[in-house]
């Protein structure tokens, strides 16, 4: 698997065969003492539990990770981290956004969390509980609401925070149940200024990465490049196949708990109806609460149904409804049929006779107008009927399943509900899970917010605010203009360089600058510095850390 981390040891290997782009080799080029990881400040938290209907009993899990100093004289900026995978739980997990004089909120989605700090409730795979559970968090965390002891988030981080300006964070697949939450429950949650997102496999062939993932030894051969810009994701599926035999991803999936589901849905490259992991591509499953199916995207699903992949051959006998034998004579079951007798051989003679006319006249049908789910087989007519496997969801089960899960499906409604909303989606050189050299995720989703009128939108952060986080030259950092287009030829040269800083850093500066714009209400594109100058975790002051 290439990882970000192994990054830097696979561009010095690809260099000799000068395989990278400038932009990325200049990268590898850096010493290693030029890899910026900030010292950071100890992060302090504070727990509690929030009411919802989604989580009986305990409630939902919530920690706030607070700084010691706030960004702003009126108090924290509130970020609240949706984390990815497809777990519940993002109370381990830090983007270490305090280091900008944020507040993190942190939760476990129903049925999930820590030893100490479980959320009640049934986990459903981040479906509609889950958006309810989303929506109960961010009304917490705007001052809307209490937790379950009466006090309101103010009350409990013991510092000032500033619920007039809070943002969402989708980190990876939290990108989808963020977009879908927003979206279903605009209303209620319209004091929601900002929203970015860390390399969000937004789309149903995105998450799981139906592509390639950094895990696969081979990515998608038959998905046709660039076309996810378009907001289609095109494959070419006639050698999609069935093996009833083996298992994909077994180990992440007992790892997770989860029933472990024979059965592969691959790229037949060789016909040879075998799968051959090291050459052939398959395709990764989703799971639901309660389903033990496997559960691949609709666009996969329709084409096993069109491409008619679990069809088999199966015997027809015809008007008699008895089976046969090669020669097309009736085999008779001694249970159910009278022994043979000299009457019975006359009627038998009869069938076998009106049988034989029945077949040539099939066999003269498929002569005049072939039929490739019909042919004669030893004196019997053998037809292809469907024969979906009880373990795999069909077409319908899979749209309903997605319908709830896949972002993309909701970034119109989003955008018509958040006029004002800020959008930020952060991409680098490397993607954390996809593998296609067009960065399908990150065209896919910049496109759909753009295409649907997204009043403020930019593809990474202000470079400005990298480099003030980083103390680095912010020339070392992309410079994207808002509401510009991007498109599969050119996404590479518009995404933030590998192994200069850590992936956190970037989210660090994309929530510190939406935050800044909405605290100052200055939209100017691009900046000529910070908008406010508050010092990174532990290192060295910049010049400046005090906000004017």
């Amino acid at each position: 698997m290439i990882t970000k981390r192994k990054f830097s040891t696979l561009i010095a290997a690809l260099l000799l065969v000068g395989s990278l782009p400038a932009a990325v080799r200049a990268v590898s080029d850096m010493p290693d003492t030029s890899i910026k990881t900030p010292v950071l400040l100890a992060e302090h938290s504070v727990s509690t539990f929030i009411p919802s209907a989604t989580a009986p009993g305990a409630g939902l899990a919530v920690n706030v990770i607070y700084p010691e100093k706030t960004r702003y004289a009126a108090g924290a900026p509130i970020a609240v981290v949706v984390p990815g995978g497809d777990t519940g739980s993002g109370l381990t997990f830090s983007a270490h956004i305090s280091q900008e004089g944020m507040a993190e909120v942190r939760f476990a989605l129903p049925g999930d969390g820590t030893k100490g700090l479980q959320s009640g409730g049934i986990f459903d795979y981040r479906g509609v509980e889950s958006q309810k559970a989303l929506k109960d968090i961010l009304l917490f965390a705007g001052g809307k609401t209490v937790d379950t002891q009466g006090r309101h988030i103010g009350e409990v981080v013991p510092v000032k925070v500033s619920t007039d300006e809070i943002g969402v964070i989708g980190w990876s697949n939290g990108g989808n149940l963020a977009i879908i939450t927003l979206a279903k429950f605009a209303k209620e949650l319209s004091f929601i200024n900002w929203l970015t997102f860390y390399e969000s496999p937004v789309g149903a062939m995105m998450y799981p990465a139906n592509l390639g993932s950094q895990h696969d030894l081979v990515i998608n051969p038959h998905y046709r490049e660039g076309s996810s810009a378009t907001g289609e994701c095109l494959v070419d599926y006639r050698k999609l196949a069935y093996s009833k035999d083996g298992n994909r991803d077994a180990d992440q999936h007992k790892k997770r708990g989860e029933p472990i589901l024979p059965g592969i849905i691959y790229f037949d490259e060789n016909w040879n109806q075998r799968w051959d992991e090291a050459t052939e591509f398959a395709f990764s499953y989703a799971l639901d609460v309660g389903l033990e199916k496997q559960i691949y995207p609709p666009d996969v699903a329709a084409a096993l149904n069109r491409r008619q992949v679990f069809w088999t051959w199966k015997e027809d006998y015809g008007p008699m409804g008895k089976p046969r034998d090669e020669k097309g004579n009736i085999i008779h079951n001694p249970e159910e049929d009278k022994l043979s007798t000299g009457q019975q051989k006359r009627k038998d003679r009869e069938l076998n006779l009106e049988h034989k006319m029945w077949v040539g006249h099939i066999a003269a049908q498929l002569k005049a107008k072939p039929d490739i789910n019909t042919k004669i087989s030893f004196g019997a007519v053998m037809r292809r009927k469907p024969a979906w496997p009880d373990d795999i969801a069909t077409v319908a089960e899979s749209e309903a399943y997605y319908k709830e899960r896949d972002g993309s499906l909701y970034i119109d409604q989003l955008c018509a509900g958040f006029p004002n909303l800020l959008v930020d989606v952060f991409g680098s050189v490397v993607d954390h899970l996809q593998r296609q050299n067009d960065h399908p995720s990150i065209a896919l989703l910049y496109n759909a917010f753009l295409s649907n009128h997204a009043h403020w939108l930019r593809l990474n952060p202000d470079p400005t605010y990298v480099g003030w986080a980083a103390t680095m030259n912010p020339i070392n950092f992309v410079s994207n203009k808002v509401n510009a287009p991007i498109d599969a030829s050119s996404i590479t040269s518009q995404l933030e360089p590998e192994g200069l800083v850590p992936d956190y850093l970037y989210i660090d500066a994309a929530a510190a600058e939406l935050a800044d714009r909405t605290h100052r209400k200055k939209y100017d594109d691009p900046l000529a510095e910070v908008l406010v100058k508050y010092q990174y975790g532990g290192g060295p002051p910049p010049k400046l850390v005090e906000e004017k």
